[in-house]
């Protein structure tokens, strides 16, 4: 197909422009265009990775893209044939609309929840891979009912402590609920790399990818089969199980898995009704993130108000930022030294001291961190998908440690 030149435009219900727009979204490879942010100002992905979309490009997208999705083996209208049930194709979240009030039933409880990590693996010098200690934990529930929510329990996440992303199988996209579930708004397509990494609403250029298979394997007692994913942003190597009744809300949590990687929900690695057990994914410009569940657990009371999309006397919120963690993550004792961490870019970094993130900065930031011991330390700067700004680097305490280039200072007057 030919490509559509995008343009920012804000659109209230779906009309034949939203028609015609979104089958460009999921049926077109996107144009790369500088990607601009809520705020107006250009993404800072745009230099470092395939540009994104504006998020305000992208209106109610109608079931009309799950033809792509029909196509492929073993997708809904295989199934659809197969069962004689007549299961109409998901279709995308509109951006600027609210949700109706979700309707589920008491059985809907029954489901599963997992303990997720994010990690980013170590490579030693000998080529090795280290699993680190620290982790960014996630807690899932899967619900029969085909809906997935995904509590962000640790504080070292680019986003708050206790915020969540919710995604039910009729839907493409997903919800970002505010903590405590007071307010939410629509994560359409494309969009969770940019939320994870820049805590920004950018839309990511999305692709159909490239699958291959790579056996299979054996995790938390399941049987696994692994599939490689790959994209412009990098690879996935994703290992899933089938699980009984968990297959419509494994499918939901493989589409917010790919979607880091900037893949179509229609993809094929997520039309096999499975749960995602483990994915590791490599990116094109080096680094690698680690994303396993420890812990899986069947459950038959996970609370409805856990589980509706979108959630319970929730407010619709589409133009706020969402809330964000930054400063120091780990506290030293006061009676050590301090270290002065200063961000001039505008992207967020960890600051690494040796293999745990010890402060998290937003763009132009400046922190101090205290409790360092006196001495030389390993200094990295890290994003959160594991990607390196600049070379680790032996760095003194008590002392000062920048990344990017510090803007000029203007000459004082004579």
């Amino acid at each position: 197909m030919g490509t559509f030149r995008w343009v920012e435009a804000r659109v209230v219900g779906s009309g034949w422009l939203s028609m015609v727009l979104s089958i460009g979204l999921l049926g077109c490879e996107p144009a790369p265009t500088q990607a601009t942010a809520s705020s107006g100002s250009p993404s800072p992905n745009a230099s470092l990775e395939p540009p994104a979309l504006a998020s305000a490009a992208l209106p109610s997208i109608p079931s009309v893209a799950a033809s792509e999705r029909d196509a492929e083996p073993g997708g809904d209208a295989a199934m659809s044939q197969e069962s004689g049930a007549g299961v109409s194709p998901p279709t995308v979240l509109e951006a600027f609309a609210p949700m109706e009030p979700d309707s589920l039933l008491p059985r809907d409880s029954a489901g599963a929840t997992l303990d997720m990590q994010f990690r980013w693996p170590q490579t030693r010098r000998d080529g090795k891979v280290d699993k680190p200690a620290h982790a960014f934990s996630a807690t899932v529930d899967l619900s029969s009912a085909g809906r997935a929510r995904m509590w962000l329990s640790s504080r070292d996440f680019v986003l708050s402590k206790d915020s969540e992303i919710r995604g039910r199988w009729d839907r493409y996209g997903f919800l970002f609920v505010w903590p405590q579930g007071t307010r939410y708004r629509p994560i359409l397509p494309g969009v969770t790399r940019a939320l994870f990494v820049e805590r920004r609403w950018d839309v990511s250029p999305l692709s159909s990818g490239i699958e291959s298979q790579e056996g299979t394997g054996n995790r938390l007692g399941f049987d696994t089969e692994i599939v490689v994913v790959s994209g412009p942003f990098g690879a996935c190597r994703l290992e899933q199980a089938s699980i009984v009744g968990l297959e419509t809300a494994g499918e939901v949590l493989c589409r917010l898995l790919l979607d880091l990687l900037g893949i179509r929900p229609t993809t094929a690695a997520c039309s096999r009704r499975q749960v995602p057990l483990h994915a590791s994914y490599s990116w094109t410009g080096g680094g690698s993130l680690e994303v396993e569940v420890g812990n899986f657990r069947r459950r038959t009371d996970i609370p409805l108000e856990h589980l509706a999309v979108p959630p319970v006397e929730a407010i619709f919120n589409p133009h706020q930022q969402p809330p964000h963690s930054e400063g120091v993550l780990v506290k030293g004792d006061s009676k050590r030294e301090t270290l002065v961490a200063i961000n001039h870019t505008r992207m967020i970094q960890y600051l690494m001291v040796g293999t745990k993130p010890w402060a998290l900065l937003n763009p132009k930031q400046e922190i101090h961190i205290e409790g360092l011991p006196a001495g030389k330390h390993e200094i990295t700067w890290r994003s959160f998908l594991g990607i390196d700004s600049k070379k680790a680097a032996s760095i003194s305490v008590p002392g000062e440690v920048a990344v990017g280039k510090a803007p000029e200072t203007e000459p004082a007057p004579d």
